[in-house]
């Protein structure tokens, strides 16, 4: 489950910290993944929620991300 991209690790942790406060029922189970990546010779950083079942368990999460107005993404580990 992607969460966003964000210009630093800093402010990759600093948003899990935000929804994690802010649905912490919800994210009880769930590891933070912050991943390094580079586009354009620009790096930025992806934070991911990592833990589910399976790919309904992350979309199910994603719906109610979507509800409270937070982007998210499901995705696959590969």
């Amino acid at each position: 489950m992607q969460l966003g991209a964000f210009d630093s690790e800093a402010v990759a942790k600093a948003e899990w910290q935000r929804l994690d406060k802010r649905f912490s029922s919800f994210m009880r189970g769930r590891d933070r993944l912050i991943v390094k990546a580079t586009s354009g010779g620009r790096d930025f950083y992806r934070l991911r929620a990592v833990g589910f079942a399976d790919i309904d368990d992350a979309k199910r999460f994603c719906a109610t991300m979507v509800a409270g107005d937070v982007d998210c993404i499901p995705i696959l580990a590969r």
